[in-house]
């Protein structure tokens, strides 16, 4: 059955055992494949339907199980109930969740308000402007609709098209002010329990500071329980539901890290573990969502060509104290056989830093999980503060020679706290037995404006940093390149600097004589693409097709582009 707190107000609650009662559409009811009870709900096409009608709060949660095979994306809707005398086309909201746990159960609780932005029919001008959710909001019913994911990233390799979406015990409910504080009190008694079991090595002003921190929040929910009847969490019950989280957080970073770190770092009781995490995956404290959720091993490794550049994420994990101006170093890197070297030049740091990314961010099918604060930019490095309920990772990337003999080389990163002692990770670096080339096949574009990071620094950009930030690109293989740019994109002041760094492509806006002959003069002419069009209907490409074909008549060796 749907797990529900005690107190909660249920508004529906669904196992689907007794069959699909008020249920509309497609709704498909299983008892074979897999399923957590004896019956499930598999969504195939087609719009599903749950009539239900409820008043929003902070405390309103829907939780549900799923089972995906497939990149599949699950879309779901609610419909506001209409004032009076409402007229024209209802506003509806919702929220997308990207089904990333692939072929097992696993169970999400979706927050009503943040969650679900409105999105009103014909508002694309709009942007990231909508709305979300607000207290008190009425709805009257559910959708669910299901559908394949264009973003195959999102999921583990070799998940089929061919995919099913399953759920079950689904509830919607409220869980009230006291409620909830009752849930928090079960909550804090259960972290004093583990505390008492964690080992034996963890420093005891550890184990007595985060004591005192549960037994402080207990405090304040026994002042605040019994007290509290209203539907809408209030900001004190949010607060101290914060400082419980981070209570526990706390609690299973100990519990999940303290042992491996004392046996990578060779420590009895460590100030910190350091975990190794992808470059592709996003980690911060700052966010559920992307909480570091790799192993602690003491070893990280990179696997590049001679000429590419590959990262490793490195990340700190304080175990019950705060760290202050951590230093991160290393040493030349040792051929693993021979007497070879590799300067420490080879390997660079730096910060990522996070954006706060709205709720109401809309574009693209945005999973609501993955709102709020978000790692992002790269930052330069200098020495960093953690405090011991965050995590930071630090980004560390290696660049090959393109003369670097092949082979393995090792060398040690340590992070070195003023207040604690240092933890290192033994790093290895592969170096593959070819070279890519500089300028490679694949020609992309960008984004790339300067006018942006005028306003953002409040200043003109000097040339030597701009450059550094096309250089970065270029690294990394990406053109530095303005997509809607009305002129040449890079500037052709930059374009020779920049081809010897691995510019592979020339964007053209507003097509010229001029701009023809400066291309050709600077001996790049093949590496233009005049931007006709993006996101253009099928009537448009008779049109599109016809003005490619006068451009090229007209300016022999001048390519042409179109977005999808």
């Amino acid at each position: 059955a749907p797990d529900i707190p005690p107190g909660a107000e249920v508004h529906v609650r669904c196992d689907f055992e007794a069959g699909l009662d008020g249920w509309k559409g497609r709704a498909k009811r299983v008892t074979d494949g897999p399923k957590r009870g004896q019956a499930a709900l598999r969504l195939v096409d087609g719009r599903y339907v749950l009539p239900v009608e409820f008043r929003a709060g902070k405390g309103t949660l829907l939780s549900l199980w799923y089972y995906a095979d497939g990149p599949l994306r699950l879309q779901i809707e609610l419909t506001p109930k209409p004032g009076p005398g409402a007229k024209g086309p209802r506003i509806r909201c919702a929220a997308t969740l990207v089904p990333l746990a692939q072929r097992k159960w696993t169970r999400v609780k979706i927050p009503i308000i943040g969650a679900f932005p409105f999105d009103e029919p014909g508002s694309r001008s709009k942007g990231n402007t909508h709305t979300t959710v607000k207290a008190g909001t009425s709805f009257s019913r559910i959708s669910f609709r299901v559908s394949y994911s264009k973003v195959l990233a999102d999921y583990p390799t070799g998940a089929s098209r061919d995919g099913r979406l399953v759920l079950d015990d689904l509830a919607l409910y409220n869980v009230g002010e006291d409620a909830r504080l009752k849930l928090l009190g079960r909550e804090l008694a259960d972290l004093t329990a583990r505390v008492k079991k964690l080992p034996s090595t963890v420093p005891p002003a550890v184990v007595k500071d985060l004591s005192a921190g549960i037994k402080a929040v207990d405090a304040k929910v026994n002042s605040l329980t019994g007290k509290r009847s209203g539907y809408l969490l209030s900001p004190e019950v949010l607060a101290v539901a914060e400082e419980a989280n981070a209570c526990r957080q706390r609690v299973q970073g100990l519990q999940r890290y303290f042992a491996a770190a004392a046996k990578t770092s060779g420590q009895a009781a460590p100030a910190f573990a350091l975990g190794t995490a992808s470059p592709a995956v996003r980690v911060t404290s700052r966010n559920p969502a992307y909480r570091f959720a790799g192993e602690v091993t003491g070893k990280a490794r990179i696997d590049l060509a001679r000429g590419e550049a590959e990262s490793v994420q490195l990340v700190v994990l304080p175990l019950g104290r705060d760290l202050k101006q951590v230093n991160v170093s290393w040493t030349d890197l040792k051929a693993v056989r021979g007497s070879g070297t590799l300067p420490k030049s080879v390997l660079t740091c730096r910060l990522p830093e996070c954006v706060f990314m709205p709720t109401t961010t809309r574009q693209y099918g945005w999973d609501y999980r993955r709102a709020g604060w978000t790692p992002d930019p790269l930052m330069p490095y200098k020495p960093f503060d953690v405090g011991r309920r965050e995590q930071r990772a630090v980004l560390l990337t290696a660049r090959a020679p393109r003369d670097a003999p092949a082979g393995e080389y090792r060398t040690t990163v340590t992070f070195k706290p003023a207040n604690a002692p240092p933890v290192s990770v033994a790093l290895t670096v592969r170096v593959r037995d070819f070279t890519v080339p500089l300028r490679g096949r694949m020609r992309n574009q960008t984004n790339f404006k300067v006018t942006p990071l005028k306003k953002f620094y409040g200043r003109d950009i000097p040339l030597e940093q701009r450059r550094r930030w096309q250089v970065f690109l270029l690294d990394h293989r990406i053109q530095p390149t303005a997509q809607y740019s009305g002129n040449l994109s890079p500037p052709s002041k930059d374009i020779p600097y920049l081809f010897d760094h691995g510019l592979n492509m020339v964007l053209v806006g507003m097509v010229s004589r001029q701009k023809y002959d400066l291309l050709e003069r600077l001996g790049v002419l093949d590496l233009s693409a005049v931007y006709m069009a993006d996101e253009v209907g099928k009537g448009s490409v008779g049109k599109i097709a016809k003005e490619a074909d006068d451009i090229h008549v007209k300016y022999p060796g001048f390519r042409t582009m179109t977005g999808g």
